[in-house]
């Protein structure tokens, strides 16, 4: 038996310290007069001799593994079986990359009036009849994305009529949903999508009412929040599940405080089909910690019956849709790649559609996404890697032949990230104390 690559030790007081392994998810708070013998001991036996109940709660939460395993590969193995599900497919359409909106953190170049062609539009209902039809899944999802999917909504429709009938008829379970400004909703689109069983939407605000209207306006003297809030109560009433995702700042995460009272005219079977999540802009890297003021914002919209809770890292057990093998984005003009976000230049695309609904795959893209986060240093030797999983896919790409760590090797950030998950987890995983 040898120790866990995967252990840490976090001390919480002056009488109890954590233990967490991140392969088994396991949380032990164990009493600092028995750390010694965890944290000090070479030999597996002596803690077993000293202290069998430590070392039977600690053998179970898998601190000590058997010799011959190799703890790098039960990890990869881990990750192969939930992204190489080849009974599910799920496919992203980008309608158009033209967008109502310019927000300033905006990645995408958007391309004005550009649209679903002919080819693509077939080549995509083609690529449905193979995987459906063939039995090949059970499980198909689609999701729109753009730009703004809404402003070409009779492609949507038509691709989702498609998908749906086709779907039924060949006894496969449909799910489909998007991402969206949600400024283009009204009333009629409303109905019509949740006619297919349009099972999630997300949408996006930028702070309060003042705030928010700074970054997503119609003109100088129109925002758009009012409008916005309003065609999310309605998919909420209507029962979608929407994603609240809301971008905030070192600068105006306060302001996400005011947001509940706008929703105060609906009650707490309608809000607690809207959950919330609050995301930092990308670009808002400096000043000062914040961490408390993302925390109230996130207990106020509890409080007030919002479904809401803090982004736990798990990068396997909820990997990243660019990391499904049996999937795909399709960009309006038949480019393919793997992630959203990023922009669509054709330069940087993984593949093409054909227009028999063929995807050709360019320069091993597949195989170079699957693997690559396991060729980084830093990677194969963390305590976290389990749940960290080496980040996000494209970014393990683009910094492919160099050493690098998401949390720029802080040890402090990876001890919050543990605390976190034990917030997150207490109600639902063991956790045992040790006298």
């Amino acid at each position: 038996m040898k120790m866990s690559m995967f252990n840490s030790i976090l001390k919480r007081n002056e009488d109890n310290s954590l233990l967490y392994n991140s392969f088994t998810n396991r949380f032990i708070i164990i009493k600092n007069t028995l750390l010694s013998l965890v944290s000090e001991s070479s030999n597996i036996n002596e803690i077993e001799v000293q202290n069998n109940e430590v070392y039977q709660r600690l053998l179970k939460s898998g601190w000590f593994v058997d010799d011959k395993i190799d703890e790098i590969q039960l990890v990869k193995n881990k990750q192969l079986l939930k992204d190489n599900n080849t009974k599910s497919f799920h496919l992203i359409i980008n309608t158009t990359l033209d967008c109502n909106f310019r927000c300033w953190y905006c990645y995408e170049s958007h391309v004005l009036k550009s649209r679903l062609d002919n080819r693509t539009r077939q080549g995509i209902k083609n690529l449905l009849k193979d995987k459906i039809i063939s039995g090949e899944i059970n499980f198909f999802s689609m999701s729109f994305f753009g730009g703004e999917p809404l402003i070409d909504f009779d492609a949507i429709i038509s691709l989702t009529d498609y998908a749906y009938n086709l779907c039924k008829e060949n006894n496969v379970t449909f799910s489909f949903g998007m991402t969206s400004n949600g400024y283009l909703l009204n009333a009629s689109r409303i109905e019509k999508l949740t006619s297919y069983g349009i099972s999630s939407i997300q949408i996006t605000l930028d702070g309060d009412r003042d705030t928010h209207n700074k970054v997503r306006f119609i003109s100088a003297k129109m925002g758009s929040y009012d409008r916005i809030v309003n065609n999310v109560k309605e998919l909420a009433k209507s029962k979608v599940k929407v994603s609240l995702r809301i971008n905030y700042t070192s600068e105006n995460i306060l302001s996400m405080m005011r947001i509940p009272r706008d929703f105060d005219d609906i009650d707490n079977e309608t809000k607690s089909n809207i959950h919330v999540k609050l995301y930092r802009v990308w670009q808002d890297t400096g000043g000062a910690d914040i961490e408390d003021s993302v925390n109230r914002v996130i207990d106020n919209f509890h409080s007030t019956g919002f479904q809401t809770h803090k982004n736990i890292l798990d990068g396997i057990n909820k990997s990243c849709y660019a990391d499904k093998w049996n999937g795909a984005v399709i960009n309006y003009n038949g480019d393919v790649f793997r992630c959203t976000a990023r922009d669509f230049e054709s330069s940087q695309r993984e593949g093409f559609l054909e227009e028999n609904g063929k995807i050709i795959w360019e320069n091993d893209s597949q195989n170079r996404r699957r693997f690559v986060k396991f060729k980084n240093p830093s990677c194969l030797k963390c305590r976290i890697l389990p749940i960290c999983n080496g980040g996000c896919s494209q970014i393990a790409l683009e910094k492919a032949n160099k050493d690098y760590c998401i949390f720029h090797g802080s040890e402090e950030q990876k001890d919050r990230i543990i605390l976190e998950r034990l917030v997150y987890y207490y109600r639902y995983r063991e956790c045992f104390l040790f006298k």
